[in-house]
């Protein structure tokens, strides 16, 4: 099974870095970092791992990094696990062949228009970080968001 990791990085202004991506699912949209892995060569925190520096050439202590959740997003022909990890991360990036723009954002103002539709609910839950998010995310069979719970 194919599944997924999201990685928000914060600064030390506690803003969020987002980058929009050239291809592939969120093409064209600002998006945080990660992608797929399979479960059988990696685990979530080493796929983590590899996705931001392969996006950001960012590499760091996978200690460092928390997991805030958990997201299972639904479509009528398939699911995709994804775990969504948060660091404060200060340092240098680059981007990457895969990207178009890569920018810090204050977490009270984001893009949400240029964004996929889901993150407007989901980003505000894991900046509480109160406690481990686990959703579950419904879209149709043309990505458009059905609807979402609170598991």
């Amino acid at each position: 099974m194919i599944q997924t990791t999201l990685v928000l990085l914060f600064n030390e202004k506690n803003q969020l870095l987002l980058w929009s991506k050239r291809r592939w699912f969120g093409q064209w949209r600002w998006n945080g970092f990660g992608g797929k892995f399979d479960a059988k060569e990696e685990t979530p925190l080493q796929a983590a791992t590899r996705e931001l520096q392969e996006e950001t050439s960012i590499v760091y202590p996978a200690h460092q990094l928390e997991q805030i959740g958990h997201i299972q997003f639904i479509w009528p022909d398939k699911e995709r696990p994804c775990f969504v990890f948060s660091w404060s991360y200060t340092g240098e990036f680059s981007d990457s062949d895969e990207m178009v723009a890569i920018q810090w954002f204050d977490k009270n103002n984001l893009p949400y228009e240029q964004m996929r539709e889901a993150d407007k609910i989901m980003f505000p839950l894991f900046f509480e970080k109160n406690e481990f998010i686990s959703l579950a995310v419904y879209y149709d069979e043309n990505n458009k968001l059905v609807r979402w719970k609170k598991k």
